[in-house]
C-alpha cells in the first residue's frame, strides 16, 4: 500500500522512480508515482515536487490529466494522478494509420485549447510528442507534466541534460536556449517551443512521421536546426498552420490561441470515429475487470522495493525524452498512464563522499562471479554508476562515473584502484591521456540550481590512482560569469606537459603545468577582474592541447572561424592560426562541432553533421591545417550530440589515420555500412571498405594496427577488425544474445564508446541508466570467426 493505494502492476520505471498501476479504497484505477529513497533525502528536491504538484493542478482538469492526491512528505513521496485507458496519438496512428484532414484538425484544436490554458496557468510543457497525447472520448488530453517547469522556475533542471524528445523539439531548445529566457512570463505569453512541438505532432497525425524523418535521434535534433520540415505529404490546408508553427525563429510562430482560431470550426465525430470508440471500449472493459479483480501483485513489486544504489546515486536522464521511456503494457491497456512526471532532470542529489583510494569493502581485487581469464566480462550501473568516460593502458581499464573513477584488469575484471571525488561529482575526463596521467574536473551537486558545480581541476595516475597534484586547481574566476557547468568539458585536455581546461565560464580557458601543478594562464579573469580577448576574437569553449600548445576554436572580427594557438608561458598570448570555413558560430553549448586530439593531430569538426559539415586535421608543429576529404563519408555521423562526457562518437584517430563511417547522405538520413580511412597528414582518404553483411556500422576504438567497429545486419551484431593497411576484415566476434541486448539502444540517441587494451576492447554503454543494465562489457578481440 501506498497512501491508501493499493499497488497493482508497474507501469514504467526510470531514474527518478516507478509508476505503479494502483487502486483506490473505491475500486478507482489511478497511476501511482513513487520516488527512488535516495531523492527522499534532499529538502530541496522535496520542495520542487511539492511546488510542481500544485503546478500542474492550476491547469484546467478538461485539458490535462488530474492529479487526485500528492505527499511529498512521505518517507518516499508520491503522486497519483487519473488513470486513463485510452491509447495514445503514437499507439492510434501507429495502428490504424495517418488521420484524415478534418480529424487532425480537431484534433489541432483540441490541443491548442490546452496549451492555451496551460500557457495561461504560467506552465510549459517542453515535451509534447506523440505518446503524451491521449485520445479520449472528450478529446485529446496531453500527460505528462515531467518536463513540465513553472516558468517562475529557472534553471531547476540539470546542467548540460537534453529535456525533450529529438523530433519534436524545437531549435532553440535543442541549442539549449532556454536558460537564457526571462525568469518570468506574463500568463498567457505562451511558449514558443510548445507551438514548434504542437506543429511536429500534427505532422504526425496526418502523414504518419513526424516532419523532422527518422533515424538517430543526433540526426532528427540536427534536421530540427539546420533543415526545413518535410511537409510535402501535408494536406494543403494544413501545411501554412504546420509551417508557421515550425518557423525556426520562435518570435513568428503564431500563439496556441491564435492556432485554435485557425483551426475552427472543428467536428468532434471526426476524431472521435467509430475505430477510436472501438479501441475506447475494448480499453475501459478491461480496466473495469482490474478495478474489480483480485489483487495479484508481481513478486517483489507489492511495495515499491528499496531500490539498489548506484554509487552516487547519480542518473542522468539521457535518452530523448522524459525517464519514463519503458513503459510497458498490461493486457494491451497501458496508454498514456502517467500524467506529471515531476522534476525530471531536476534531480541528480548526488551524496558527498569524499576522497577514498581505497576500493572499500568487499571490493579490492574480487572478479565478478564466475569470470574466467580472457572471457569477457561485464558491470551493471548498481554495481559501477552511469558512464561519464573511459580510459584505458594495455593493462588497464578506467570507467569513469558520476561518483568516481575505478580502474579494472581487463583480463579477469578485478578492481585495481578507486578514487572518488571530495565534492562528490565527478563532472568531467579529458578525452585521453598523456604519459599515464589523465585529466579531471569535479565538484559538488548544487540543489538550488539542480546542477552540478565543476569547480576543480586535478590530474591523476591511471596505473595507481594517485593524484598528481598536492592540491586541486580552482576554476573559478575573480569577477568573472561563474565556474565552468558539464558543457566545459570539451576544452578539458591533457599533453605535451600541460593540461587545458574551463575557467570562470565555459568559453575561457585556463593552463596549467602537469608537473607542479602550477597555472601558466588564464582567459577568464585577473586580480581587478575579467579580462577580454585579445585582437576581438572570442572564444567557442572548444579547445585540446596539442604537443603543450592549446589549440581553441573561436571567431575573430571578421566573423569567420578561426583556429587559435596559446603558446606556453605565463600569459594568455594568442596566434591566430587559420581562418576555417564552415566553424562561424560553433559553440560547445550545440550540436555543431567537436575537437580532439591525439600525440601527433588536432581534429576539429564543424556544422553538426549538416551536408556542408567540414573536418579539418593539423600536424603538431604545423600552422596549415588540411581539409579532410568527406566524399562517399556519412556526415550524419559527424552531428554526434554531446556534452563534454565523452569524445565525439564515429570519429577515431589511431597513429596519423583518422576513421570515419562510409555511408550515403540524404536530407533524412541515409546509409552507415562501412569506414573510410583519412591520411591525417594531407587530409586524403586512403582506403573506403564497406563492411560486408552489415547495413550499419558504429566505430568503437581503433589502434595502429585496425580499427574495431560494431557492425548490425539481419543476423546478430558482431564486432569486426578492419587492418589499418586496406580496410580488410579479419575478424569477426559474433555476440552471444546477452551481448546483442546490451547495444540494443532503446533511445536510438547514443553511441557505444570504447577503448582497447592489449587483447580487449572495453565498451562503455552511454544509454544504461537503471541498476540493471549493462554499463560496461569488456569483450576479447580474438576472433571467434574469421571473415575470410
Amino acid at each position: 500500500m501506498i497512501g491508501s493505494y493499493q499497488l497493482l502492476k508497474v507501469l514504467g520505471e526510470g531514474g527518478m522512480g516507478r509508476v505503479y498501476l494502483a487502486r483506490s479504497p473505491g475500486f478507482r484505477l489511478v497511476a501511482l508515482k513513487v520516488i527512488h529513497r535516495e531523492y527522499a533525502t534532499d529538502p530541496g528536491f522535496r520542495e520542487r515536487f511539492r511546488r510542481e504538484a500544485a503546478a500542474a493542478r492550476s491547469v484546467s482538469e478538461f485539458y490535462t490529466t488530474p492529479v487526485i492526491e500528492a505527499d511529498p512528505d512521505a518517507e518516499q513521496p508520491w503522486l497519483a494522478t487519473v488513470y486513463l485507458p485510452a491509447p495514445s496519438l503514437e499507439e492510434f496512428v501507429d495502428r490504424f494509420g495517418a488521420m484524415k484532414e478534418p480529424a487532425v484538425r480537431t484534433l489541432g484544436a483540441g490541443l491548442a485549447e490546452a496549451l492555451s490554458a496551460i500557457h495561461q496557468a504560467g506552465l510549459a510543457h517542453r515535451d509534447l510528442h506523440p505518446a503524451n497525447v491521449l485520445l479520449t472520448r472528450e478529446g485529446p488530453q496531453i500527460i505528462d507534466f515531467g518536463i513540465s517547469r513553472a516558468q517562475e522556475v529557472t534553471r531547476v533542471t540539470r546542467t548540460g541534460a537534453m529535456i525533450g524528445t529529438p523530433g519534436y523539439m524545437s531549435p532553440e531548445q535543442i541549442v539549449r536556449e532556454r536558460s537564457s529566457e526571462p525568469a518570468a512570463r506574463e500568463p498567457g505569453a505562451g511558449h514558443p517551443g510548445d507551438v514548434f512541438s504542437l506543429g511536429c505532432v500534427l505532422a504526425f497525425a496526418a502523414t504518419g512521421s513526424g516532419p523532422f524523418g527518422t533515424g538517430n535521434a543526433r540526426a532528427r535534433l540536427r534536421r530540427a536546426v539546420y533543415e526545413e520540415p518535410s511537409l510535402e505529404h501535408l494536406p494543403g490546408s494544413l501545411r501554412p498552420i504546420v509551417a508557421a508553427c515550425l518557423d525556426k525563429n520562435p518570435a513568428r510562430r503564431p500563439g496556441a490561441a491564435d492556432l485554435l482560431k485557425q483551426l475552427s470550426p472543428v467536428s468532434p465525430h471526426t476524431l472521435l470515429n467509430a475505430r477510436l470508440r472501438g479501441e475506447l471500449d475494448e480499453r475501459e472493459r478491461r480496466a473495469d475487470l482490474i478495478s474489480r479483480g483480485p489483487v495479484h501483485p508481481e513478486p517483489g513489486e507489492g511495495e515499491p522495493p528499496a531500490e539498489k544504489k548506484a554509487a552516487g546515486h547519480g542518473v542522468r536522464p539521457r535518452g530523448p525524452s522524459s525517464w519514463l521511456r519503458g513503459r510497458g503494457r498490461l493486457f494491451g491497456i497501458l496508454a498514456g498512464a502517467v500524467a506529471l512526471l515531476t522534476v525530471v532532470g531536476v534531480v541528480l542529489a548526488f551524496t558527498p563522499s569524499g576522497s577514498d583510494p581505497d576500493p572499500g569493502p568487499g571490493s579490492g581485487e574480487s572478479a565478478p562471479p564466475e569470470v574466467k581469464p580472457n572471457s569477457p566480462w561485464s558491470l551493471t550501473v548498481g554495481q559501477a554508476d552511469i558512464l561519464k568516460g573511459m580510459w584505458s593502458t594495455p593493462s588497464r581499464v578506467v570507467l569513469g562515473t558520476p561518483s568516481g573513477l575505478t580502474a579494472y584488469n581487463p583480463d579477469t575484471g578485478a578492481k585495481l584502484w578507486s578514487w572518488k571525488p571530495p565534492g562528490g561529482v565527478l563532472c568531467n575526463m579529458s578525452h585521453t591521456t598523456s604519459g599515464g596521467i589523465g585529466a579531471i574536473t569535479y565538484g559538488t551537486f548544487n540543489n538550488t540550481v539542480g546542477g552540478e558545480e565543476c569547480d576543480r581541476l586535478q590530474t591523476i595516475s591511471v596505473s595507481s590512482g594517485a593524484l598528481n597534484w598536492t592540491e586541486a586547481i580552482s576554476l573559478e574566476g575573480r569577477g568573472s560569469t561563474g565556474i565552468p557547468n558539464l558543457a566545459g568539458g570539451e576544452s578539458l585536455s591533457i599533453g605535451g606537459g600541460v593540461v587545458s581546461a574551463p575557467f570562470a565560464g565555459a568559453a575561457d580557458l585556463i593552463s596549467v603545468s602537469v608537473r607542479t601543478g602550477k597555472v601558466g594562464w588564464s582567459t577568464g579573469s585577473t586580480e581587478s577582474g575579467i579580462k577580454a580577448m585579445v585582437d576581438g576574437c572570442s572564444l567557442s569553449g572548444l579547445a585540446q592541447v596539442l604537443k603543450g600548445t592549446v589549440y581553441a576554436l573561436g571567431q575573430c572580427g571578421d566573423g569567420q572561424g578561426e583556429l587559435l594557438a596559446f603558446r606556453k608561458g605565463s600569459t594568455p598570448s594568442i596566434q591566430r592560426v587559420a581562418s576555417l570555413p564552415g566553424c562561424a558560430g560553433v559553440s560547445n553549448t550545440t550540436i555543431s562541432g567537436f575537437m580532439t586530439a591525439n600525440e601527433d593531430y588536432l581534429l576539429i569538426g564543424c556544422g553538426g553533421g549538416h551536408p556542408s559539415s567540414r573536418v579539418y586535421t593539423l600536424a603538431a608543429g604545423s600552422t596549415v591545417p588540411n581539409a579532410v576529404d568527406l566524399s562517399g563519408v556519412a556526415v550524419t555521423s559527424l552531428g554526434a550530440l554531446y556534452s563534454g562526457d565523452l569524445p565525439p562518437v564515429n570519429v577515431l584517430m589511431a597513429d596519423s589515420t583518422l576513421y570515419l563511417v562510409k555511408g550515403q547522405n540524404v536530407p533524412l538520413g541515409g546509409t552507415q555500412d562501412g569506414v573510410v580511412a583519412v591520411d591525417m597528414a594531407t587530409g586524403e582518404q586512403r582506403w573506403a571498405r564497406k563492411v560486408a553483411g552489415t547495413s550499419s556500422v558504429r566505430l568503437l576504438a581503433a589502434t595502429g594496427s585496425g580499427v574495431f567497429v560494431l557492425g548490425r545486419g539481419t543476423g546478430t551484431p558482431a564486432l569486426y577488425t578492419l587492418t589499418a593497411a586496406n580496410g580488410e576484415a579479419t575478424k569477426k566476434y559474433a555476440l552471444n544474445t546477452s551481448q546483442a541486448d546490451t547495444f540494443n539502444n532503446p533511445y536510438d540517441s547514443q553511441i557505444p564508446y570504447a577503448v582497447p587494451t592489449h587483447a580487449h576492447v572495453a565498451i562503455g554503454i552511454p544509454w544504461a541508466l537503471k541498476p540493471d543494465q549493462t554499463v560496461l562489457v569488456v569483450l576479447p578481440t580474438t576472433p571467434s570467426v574469421d571473415v575470410l
